[in-house]
């Protein structure tokens, strides 16, 4: 168990962020920090100031963004990052666009030495929504058979044209759910891993507590036998987003999997300062 014994005397999240890269002896750590705070960035964006590829890649009709930190050759080891829901709701209707903000998953990202790259969901950080991108993908189905088949298909494609064998699903939030349920679907690897940030794992206690909607349409990791995947998930004790209170089951039903806690942490903050020590927490690290 990891308990950090700081207290941040600034309420204000921009001020806070920016008191906590004062602590950071890398510059790299302390920009990335106060990116977090910033506003909102697109892809392209990041794309250009972190000099990765971004591009799509088709899957079973649909368009999914990648921005990629892809060096020349082959890559056997690989992550690959999930970003969280977004913005599935604009107040009682489905959101037209679920996109929400990719900042942190992105700065996880940028502070990764591993090869890795970020995939987007089906029907995220597009310019127009296509026919096939129907408010359930994003909304009850976020999780669904036919989200997970996409992106499988899609993981399927890049593990086979970079010689991948060994691959880590890195999920933020409702990215974790994905990484978790897809681990056991991919075949022919040497191992898979997972490892998790502030992830709803049982998502019917998540919705029963903030009364939301059932999402009656996904799968519920909760509710599945144990894959024997390695799985590590990082959470904080004050997360009011996915409060700690709601992964009983989840833990229960998978006593393999390994959960640290950092008390101090909430559902965003302050992940990318500790991310070099969460990637030491995966096995073989």
């Amino acid at each position: 168990m990891f308990i950090v014994l700081i207290w941040y005397g600034r309420n204000h999240r921009a001020a806070r962020c920016f008191y906590q890269s004062l602590t950071v002896t890398s510059l790299t750590f302390a920009a990335l920090l106060l990116a977090a705070c910033a506003s909102p960035r697109g892809l392209d964006s990041w794309a250009t100031e972190q000099d990765w590829t971004q591009a799509r890649r088709n899957a079973q009709g649909f368009e999914l963004a990648l921005l990629d930190k892809r060096a020349a050759g082959r890559q056997e080891t690989l992550h690959v990052y999930l970003g969280g829901d977004g913005r599935p709701w604009q107040g009682r209707q489905p959101a037209r666009d679920p996109t929400g903000s990719s900042d942190l998953i992105l700065s996880l990202l940028a502070a990764d030495p591993a090869p890795a790259l970020f995939l987007g969901r089906p029907c995220y950080h597009l310019d127009s929504m296509p026919p096939a991108c129907t408010p359930d993908l994003w909304t009850s189905g976020r999780y669904s058979e036919q989200v997970l088949g996409v992106l499988q298909d899609a993981l399927a494609g890049i593990i086979a044209a970079r010689g991948v064998r060994r691959l880590t699903l890195v999920g933020y939030s409702g990215g974790g759910v994905l990484a978790v349920l897809l681990a056991p679907r991919l075949r022919g690897l040497e191992a898979v891993q997972v490892l998790t940030v502030s992830a709803n794992l049982d998502t019917a206690a998540w919705t029963g507590f903030h009364g939301h909607l059932p999402l009656s349409d996904s799968i519920n990791p909760a509710e599945q036998a144990p894959s024997g995947v390695s799985a590590v998930h990082w959470h904080g004790g004050r997360d009011r987003v996915v409060p700690p209170t709601t992964l009983t089951r989840y833990l229960a039903r998978h006593p393999g999997a390994q959960m640290h806690w950092v008390e101090a942490y909430d559902h965003r903050c302050c992940w990318p300062e500790l991310w070099p020590q969460v990637l030491q927490s995966l096995p073989g690290s």
